[in-house]
């Protein structure tokens, strides 16, 4: 995971049908859809999507590890952190799990956690859900207020870190869109290969499956 207070310039445009971030195994692909975009985590690990709404979606900083994307202004960046990269155990409750995680970043920000303001949530599949925020030490004026939605999902903790980059943006704007991003989360069980109809609608096929 690549941590950091988050810089929002530099937007770089990029295709939308099908674009490649991360390394040359193209850990992931973003893919133009019915409202906004998907994207289309491929490593074996951790294969799963999660759809961006937006009128404009726009990727941001060209190849990287880390995808991140203005929608409509709104920034979002996405993160998977595993249990053995924060210390956790597979018996661990949820919530437990996801303050773990809340700990492991305040650690590295050599921050208390007493300063991030957290709120539990429950998205619409049942799954516990872990809203903070809280004011970088160095106040960017671009982004004075930070905030992370993390769920579980397996042996893995997924983090959508956004910012308010403008100041007509309020918290409620930007958790109830990182709440959508987040209820989007479709994982799968093993290699898939994603299948688009004319509407941007999709669906799932298993990599070798007949096709019809």
């Amino acid at each position: 995971m690549k941590r950091g207070s988050f810089t929002v310039f530099g937007i770089a445009v990029a295709g939308l049908l099908m674009l490649s971030l991360g390394a040359a195994s193209a850990q992931y692909v973003v893919y133009a859809a019915k409202e906004g975009v998907v994207l289309f985590s491929k490593s074996p690990e951790r294969v799963f999507t999660l759809e961006v709404p937006g009128k404009k979606v726009v990727p941001m900083g060209g190849a990287q590890e880390t995808p991140r994307f203005l929608s409509d202004g709104r920034f979002l960046q996405v993160t998977v952190v595993t249990l053995k990269e924060m210390g956790g155990d597979a018996g661990m409750d949820d919530k437990a799990l996801l303050r773990l995680q809340l700990k492991y970043d305040a650690d590295y920000y050599k921050r208390p956690v007493a300063d991030f303001h957290t709120e539990e949530l429950r998205l619409k599949d049942g799954r516990d859900a872990l809203l903070w925020d809280y004011t970088p030490e160095v106040q960017n004026v671009t982004a004075p207020r930070q905030l992370n939605l993390t769920f579980r999902s397996g042996d893995y903790v997924v983090v959508l870190g956004s910012a308010l980059v403008t100041k007509a943006q309020g918290m409620d704007e930007m958790k109830a869109f990182l709440i959508s991003v987040a209820d989007s989360f479709k994982k799968y069980d093993g290699m898939v290969e994603l299948k688009f109809l004319d509407d941007g609608s999709y669906t799932a096929v298993p990599v070798g499956a007949a096709r019809p």
